[in-house]
Parts: C-alpha cells; sequence; structure tokens
C-alpha cells in the first residue's frame, strides 16, 4: 500500500487538490459531530429513605396541609444535560425489588388540577424540613443544558 502511494504520489496530491471542498466538508462536519455529541449523567439516591408518619405534607400556598402521607419510602434521582439538545424521553416507573410488583409514586400533576400552587414538604422534624421537587408527571424529556432534580415518594 505505502508503495504504491509512494509511486503514485502526483495521483494522490492531485486527488487532495480536485477534492479539497469535500475534503474541507468531511473536517467540518466531524468537529461538528464532535462537539455536539450528546450525553447526559444520572445519580439515584443511595438509599431510600423510610419517612415518619404523616412527615411527608402536600401544603396549599397558603401553608395549610393538603394532605398528608403515612408509611412512605423516599430517595431522589439527579439527571444533568449539558447537551445543547433535548435527550432522552423517559417513563418513570417504579417497581418493587423483592416480588416485582409497581409501587405508586406520586407526582406533582395529580394536585395541579385542583390546584396550581401546591407543593410538597419533609419535615424531618418539628423545626427542619425539605421542601421536594416532585416530577410533574411520570415522562417527559429531559431539556437542553438542564438539571433535573427529582425527589420520589410512594
Amino acid at each position: 500500500m505505502i508503495k504504491w502511494i509512494i509511486s503514485n504520489f502526483t495521483l494522490v496530491i492531485k486527488w487532495v487538490i480536485d477534492n479539497k471542498l469535500s475534503l474541507i466538508a468531511l473536517l467540518v462536519s466531524i468537529w461538528t459531530a464532535y462537539k455536539s455529541r450528546t450525553f447526559f449523567k444520572v445519580k439515584w439516591g443511595n438509599n431510600c429513605e423510610i419517612t415518619m408518619n404523616n412527615s411527608v405534607v402536600a401544603m396549599k400556598k397558603d401553608g395549610t396541609p393538603e394532605i398528608s402521607y403515612t408509611d412512605t419510602f423516599l430517595t431522589y434521582l439527579t439527571v444533568v444535560n449539558p447537551s445543547p439538545n433535548d435527550l432522552a424521553y423517559y417513563d418513570l416507573k417504579v417497581y418493587d425489588a423483592d416480588n416485582g410488583n409497581p409501587l405508586e409514586i406520586i407526582y406533582a400533576i395529580y394536585f395541579y388540577l385542583n390546584d396550581d400552587h401546591t407543593y410538597f414538604v419533609h419535615y424531618l422534624n418539628p423545626l427542619n424540613s425539605n421542601l421536594l421537587e416532585l416530577p410533574e408527571k411520570n415522562h417527559g424529556v429531559f431539556k437542553a443544558n438542564s438539571y433535573t432534580r427529582f425527589n420520589l415518594h410512594q
């Protein structure tokens, strides 16, 4: 192969000169593909926390409790999409690891039907609480250049 290239060096140079526009287009497309490659990072919560009775509460905008949950499991999911493109359609489902049965997840859309200002709080103790970020619904897309965190509780 090298012997052929050396013997036909002038033909190779002529081919490169004749096809310089095509070669430039190829290099530009390779560079563009490299720069706009798509990837995202997913991190699950290290543990699934069992909450105290009535420590997860759906609150109305004025601060009055709407509903409280007993015997819930709480974990989180974090997704970072640094790509300039919307990525990864998701359909979120949770299953019991022991028997494979599906578990119910609380989605924010359940409460938006009645009141669009409901938020969720997890009370760690009477003086300390965390605001929960529930998924809007069980499916969607991770938007471009986004950080998405879901607190999942069942």
